[in-house]
């Protein structure tokens, strides 16, 4: 798979799994939301391959520099157009992972930390689809 631009046709993305008509039970949209000249393009990438037979969530991420403003501005359309219900996840304060992170010679475990709360987390699904955890 190449690259793909938000808003082009999704056949070569659904082209991909067993049963292209189920869409995918899981999308990961790193650091995307704050482009919000492209949110029309995401929002109708996300209508086009996020599952409608099946629970199914979309995972977000993006840094503070995103402004809140234009973050929630994202997820209300999501809600009025899509139809997507939301919940922000809630980062610890360290990194707790189990995989060993290089944070750079010189540089203290504590900036990573501070990188790491400079993120917003977000989970969402369609009404009425959210899949159990």
């Amino acid at each position: 798979m190449g690259g793909y631009k938000w808003g082009d046709d999704v056949t070569p993305l659904l082209s991909t799994l067993d049963d292209p008509s189920r869409g995918y039970t899981l999308l990961i949209l790193s650091d995307t939301l704050w482009l919000h000249d492209e949110h029309s393009a995401l929002l109708y990438t996300i209508s086009q391959t996020l599952s409608r037979t099946e629970p199914a969530f979309a995972y977000f991420t993006t840094g503070h520099y995103a402004k809140r403003p234009i973050v929630d501005e994202f997820f209300k359309r999501a809600e009025d157009e899509l139809g997507m219900e939301k919940e922000e996840l809630v980062c610890p304060a360290r990194w707790e992972g189990r995989m060993a992170v290089d944070v750079g010679v010189g540089r203290p475990r504590s900036g990573l930390d501070a990188r790491k709360g400079a993120v917003w987390c977000f989970r969402a699904w369609r009404k009425g689809c959210k899949p159990p955890l």
